[in-house]
């Protein structure tokens, strides 16, 4: 493919903004994410769709630790910080899908900011985990960043033992 249709090919995107290294993330094809940075470079696995989604944010929110762990390799700490419009984080996605092994990684490569990051409307990653009933995710949450994260509230002023006393 790429020798027939060179870079420009491999750099297309949908209408909605969606590369092709999105949908490999999306599958976790690891090979192909390798290959698409080995023809492209790094620019190409920075390109987000229309509402800000990356690469790795599909990647966390499908569980691929194995990709996430090389896209940091491959680009560092900037693509896991990436947000959506909405704000979402992929500490977020992880978060809401229960992916606690992702959490950590994302932990290990970004620091507590990144689990410190909250939507638009003010929801963090420990909100979601709770409404989503991921006490596992909610209990490591709370020892990697402690009281701060947990005391968060949304707009509508519910915090996440709110939303969890809820469920």
């Amino acid at each position: 493919v790429h020798e027939a249709g060179g870079r420009d090919l491999l750099i297309l995107v949908s209408e909605d903004g969606a590369s092709c290294v999105y949908i490999a993330a999306r599958h976790g094809d690891f090979e192909v994410l390798r290959w698409l940075h080995e023809a492209c470079g790094r620019d190409l696995l920075m390109l987000v769709k229309e509402n800000g989604t990356s690469c790795a944010y599909i990647a966390a929110q499908h569980g691929h630790l194995a990709v996430l762990r090389w896209l940091h390799e491959a680009c560092g700490r900037d693509l896991l910080m990436l947000v959506r419009e909405d704000g979402a984080s992929c500490a977020y996605i992880a978060a809401q899908n229960g992916h606690l092994d992702v959490l950590r990684l994302l932990h290990e490569a970004c620091g507590r900011d990144v689990l410190m990051l909250v939507k638009e409307n003010g929801t963090s990653c420990a909100y979601i985990a709770a409404q989503n009933g991921h006490l596992d995710v909610l209990r490591w949450l709370h020892e990697a960043c402690g009281r701060d994260l947990l005391m968060l509230v949304g707009e509508d002023g519910k915090s996440c033992a709110w939303t969890a006393a809820q469920n």
